[in-house]
């Protein structure tokens, strides 16, 4: 956290960033041997449910998250 104390202003700023990039070799879990994965993140009781990347094993995000 990163405090700015001014004149007669006082800020707070935290926050977490989070790089998701991919995935590999997943496990298949559909009948067509592959799989449609998404991730979960979870920080600072903070609960982010990514984009789902269907028909792949080894699934790219290549995000950035601010939490």
């Amino acid at each position: 956290m990163t405090t700015l104390a001014f004149k007669h202003i006082k800020c707070h700023f935290s926050s977490t960033q989070v790089k998701l990039h991919r995935a590999v070799g997943l496990a298949s879990a559909d009948i067509g041997g592959l799989s449609d994965p998404f991730a979960v993140l979870v920080v600072n009781n903070q609960r982010l449910v990514t984009n789902t990347i269907y028909k792949t094993l080894n699934p790219s995000w290549e995000k950035i998250y601010e939490m």
